[in-house]
Parts: C-alpha cells; sequence; structure tokens
C-alpha cells in the first residue's frame, strides 16, 4: 500500500508515496482507454477549464477493463485508506472522471462546499 506524508507549505496537504506502485504498463492501458472513449466534454467556468468524461460508474468492464480496475481501486482501497487515514466518515457516493487539461486550461484552488 501507498504512504504519506504532512506538509505545511505553502499550505497543508498531504504528499502520496508509491500511489500507483504498479507496472507502467498498467497506467498506459488506463491512459489508451481514456484517450479512446468517445464522451469526452469540455467544461468552462471561473474556476476551471477542460476536457472531462461522464462519471465513471457506468462503464463496463467487458469494454474498458483497465478503467474499471483503476475506478475500482478508488472506490475500494483508496477510499477505505482515507477514511481510516481523515478519521472521517465519508458519504457512500464516489465521483469519478477522466480530466484533460491543455496546455491553456486551468483549475483554480476553490472548495467545492456550498454556505448558504
Amino acid at each position: 500500500m501507498f504512504s504519506f506524508f504532512l506538509e505545511k507549505q505553502p499550505f497543508p496537504h498531504w504528499q502520496l508515496s508509491n500511489f500507483l506502485d504498479v507496472d507502467p504498463s498498467i497506467i498506459e492501458c488506463v491512459e489508451q482507454e481514456l484517450i479512446k472513449y468517445p464522451a469526452w466534454h469540455r467544461k468552462e467556468n471561473d474556476l476551471y477549464s477542460l476536457h472531462q468524461t461522464p462519471d465513471l460508474k457506468s462503464l463496463k468492464a467487458l469494454k474498458y477493463p483497465a478503467i474499471t480496475s483503476f475506478r475500482d481501486f478508488l472506490y475500494k482501497e483508496v477510499r477505505e485508506w482515507l477514511a481510516r487515514t481523515s478519521g472521517i466518515e465519508l458519504l457512500p457516493q464516489v465521483d469519478s472522471t477522466g480530466s484533460c487539461y491543455a496546455s491553456t486550461d486551468c483549475l483554480l484552488a476553490h472548495s467545492d462546499q456550498v454556505l448558504f
């Protein structure tokens, strides 16, 4: 499993080591399946600009075996590790997408939490 350590500069964050400690060809398979995925959509607003897939939860393993295997890794091992490490009870819903940022795209730091 991967390890982590807390950094405090320039802001508090975790840095993961060996997060994907696998044969590089596995990552290349995920990348190739994402490149060939037909349903990328452009998304733009004041916080981000990128191309993104729909949520990966609906993908079928027979058609996208590498992506679904990685998705399942995120849904199970990473989610369990994050809950255990942070001490926070996570919601059951996991959102996962493929995202592609071109050289002129951006993702600004922000919180997804909406306060009323």
